[in-house]
């Protein structure tokens, strides 16, 4: 697995939890997925 596809699945991953658990929308994510998806 390359080094892109790793952080295009993280991305996804975290995108699609905070969907879920924090109610965002879209590209949006709430601050404490945002420091987790930069710290990735």
């Amino acid at each position: 697995m390359n080094k892109e596809k790793e952080i295009e699945t993280v991305t996804l991953m975290v995108r699609r939890y905070c969907c879920g658990v924090h109610w965002t929308r879209g590209e949006a994510l709430c601050p404490a997925c945002n420091a987790l998806l930069e710290y990735a």
